[in-house]
């Protein structure tokens, strides 16, 4: 059993996110068909509960139900309206109440028989093990790969602000001469780099190597800036 959940849960991690959330769409619309039956089975479930309390009520009573039937509460007869007793529950029924099951040879009160269309209707152990499992596993694929999407866009948008500070800090030092550009555009390239580095772990290394570049890049635009203005104060 458990090697063939294994299969399962590989075969919908191969499917791609448009299968899986038609799959999705085609389950939630069996639960929400599922719910009216539970409702409609709810109404069967409280009349065999009721008949059930009537039989309990009446066949305590041996002298009633040995001339009565306990469904009808119509008297037997020796020619017209027989005697039966149930096969399941065992108790006194008429023809009308019951009917003769061919393959047991016997009589089945319409009770027991709508017990038993009730129990096989409810299918629980497949709505309670099967279906659970595979709507959990497509709910948590579909809400990682949303997250994953998110996480790319949100980095995407990080590395752009990242080149855009890098490209701006480097116009106002060469045009403007501004070493103080220089210090603002690190703070706020390093704030960026540590929100970058917090949210996509898996990138750690790749952030620290651009990290570096950007870093080498600040330091040789400063050490240019400076020469050329010691050039300018030696002169």
């Amino acid at each position: 059993m458990k090697g063939g959940t294994e299969k399962s849960s590989s075969a919908f991690a191969e499917l791609t996110e448009e299968e899986r959330e038609k799959i999705l769409e085609v389950i939630q619309r069996d639960f929400s068909l599922r719910e009216q039956e539970k409702k409609r089975l709810a109404k069967i479930e409280e009349d065999v509960k009721h008949e059930e309390r009537q039989k309990n009520l009446l066949t305590q009573r041996k002298d009633f139900n040995e001339n009565f039937c306990w469904c009808c509460c119509r008297a037997f007869g020796y020619i017209f309206n027989r005697r039966q007793i149930c096969i399941k529950c065992r108790a006194y029924v008429c023809k009308s109440c019951s009917t003769y099951d061919t393959a047991i040879k016997a009589y089945i009160c319409f009770s027991c028989i709508k017990k038993d269309d009730l129990k096989s209707m409810s299918l629980e152990w497949f709505y309670t093990s099967v279906s659970k499992r595979l709507i959990i596993s497509i709910y948590l694929s579909l809400t990682y790969l949303s997250l994953l999407q998110t996480v790319h866009i949100y980095l995407f948008v990080t590395d752009i602000s990242i080149y855009l500070s890098i490209y701006l800090s480097i116009y106002l030092s060469i045009y403007y001469r501004q070493f103080i550009s220089i210090c603002l555009s690190l703070t706020y390239l390093s704030i960026c780099l540590s929100i970058y580095l917090s949210v996509c772990h898996w990138h750690i290394y790749l952030s620290v190597c651009l990290s570096l570049t950007y870093l080498s890049v600040y330091l040789s635009y400063f050490l240019r800036l400076a020469w050329y203005s010691a050039t300018i104060v030696h002169n």
